[in-house]
């Protein structure tokens, strides 16, 4: 069920392109210079599946509520691979304007 995020109508773009990109869960208000709807898309989309694999591996890293010791090293490097992503993918959807 989606909650509407009233905290995204107090921040301004400032000559900034505003998109809303949507995946599962995840609900992402991005601003940046030029459109990046595709690449953040294609980005939001690696992250999830590398973290629904890690769970799949390690179900309880699911629902825990604090750090969870898994045995492995095999979490996910998310924050290491945006850029990457970002770089060789670029297919998606389009942005026109400042459009949510």
């Amino acid at each position: 069920m989606y909650t509407e995020r009233f905290y995204r109508s107090w921040t301004a773009g400032n000559g900034l392109e505003s998109f809303r990109v949507v995946s599962g869960e995840s609900d992402l208000q991005i601003y940046a210079e030029k459109c990046l709807r595709k690449e953040a898309m294609v980005s939001l989309e690696d992250i999830r599946a590398r973290l629904r694999d890690h769970i799949s591996r390690h179900p309880v890293f699911l629902r825990s509520m604090v750090p969870v010791e898994t045995g492995t090293r095999d979490f996910p490097q998310v924050h290491g691979g945006i850029g990457k992503t970002l770089e060789h993918r670029t297919h998606g959807l389009g942005c026109r304007g400042n459009s949510q």
